[in-house]
């Protein structure tokens, strides 16, 4: 069959062939993942990194992430991808904490099916207990769609995570329907600003508002921000006078391989 336009018929071709090449992008080794640091916001410090996979198709050529993984969703090939990424971040990990002291803290992305499957948990309940690193190191990132999922099942799983040690974070908050009550409730530590909030700072005043109660709320709730998205001395200016604890962003580097982001953290001056 074919769509009424020529753009709808290209654009269902492209996600069939992302389809078809994502169900073999492990086995013929295409993912990769870089790396990008988190430091503090009052003096610069790196205390931690994000954990960011990347795709490169020889017939698709680099495939975004914002692009591939609701496509790997959909098919169901993201538990697969969550898995490799997983387990490869914390290898990583402890290769980046052989040449840093004291250790970093290591962000790690996961899908919403990725929680709603009980295999997640015993893939990263294994991973732990190999004691490749300490799980008090490591950070999960949700998003706010899964706070949504008011289900026992799911804060039980929550819950889990905790009980291992892993620390919990909020991604991209703000984007989307901010469950505040769920919020509280579930065992939450860190909160991440989107970067769409911080990329117009200072022109924007309503940003600047918005970033400042959200700094306020999370605080008062006990939690830690992280702000994505850095780009300007202005805008880190702004965090650090609001009280933001962390942040990241091309300010301080873009992501990088993990042999690359070595050799930028050996150089790296706060």
């Amino acid at each position: 069959f074919h769509f009424f336009s020529r753009e709808m018929d290209q654009e269902a071709h492209k996600r069939l062939l992302s389809e078809t090449h994502l169900k073999k992008c492990i086995a013929k080794q295409e993912v990769s993942i870089n790396y990008q640091p988190i430091v503090w916001v009052e003096d610069g410090e790196i205390m931690g990194v994000e954990s960011l996979i990347r795709w490169t198709n020889p017939t698709l050529g680099f495939v975004p992430p914002d692009y591939f993984i609701p496509i790997a969703e959909a098919s169901g090939v993201i538990h697969e991808i969550g898995n490799w990424v997983f387990q490869q971040s914390i290898i990583d990990l402890h290769t980046i904490n052989e040449h840093h002291n004291p250790p970093l803290t290591m962000a790690i992305n996961a899908s919403v099916l990725q929680f709603q499957s009980s295999q997640w948990y015993d893939v990263v309940k294994k991973a732990v207990d190999n004691k490749l690193v300490d799980p008090e190191l490591l950070e999960v990132e949700i998003t706010e769609r899964l706070l949504l999922d008011d289900s026992s099942q799911v804060n039980k799983r929550l819950d889990n995570f905790r009980k291992l040690g892993i620390h919990l974070s909020v991604d991209d908050f703000g984007t989307g329907y901010s469950a505040l009550t769920y919020l509280k409730r579930c065992p939450v530590s860190i909160v991440k600003i989107d970067r769409g909030f911080i990329r117009d700072i200072p022109a924007d005043k309503d940003d600047m508002v918005l970033v400042r109660a959200i700094i306020a709320m999370a605080h008062g709730l006990g939690l830690e921000v992280i702000a994505e998205g850095v780009e300007t001395q202005e805008q880190w200016d702004f965090l650090k006078q609001e009280g933001c604890d962390y942040a990241q962003g091309y300010y301080f580097s873009r992501p990088l391989p993990i042999e690359d982001f070595l050799a930028w953290m050996r150089e790296y001056e706060p």
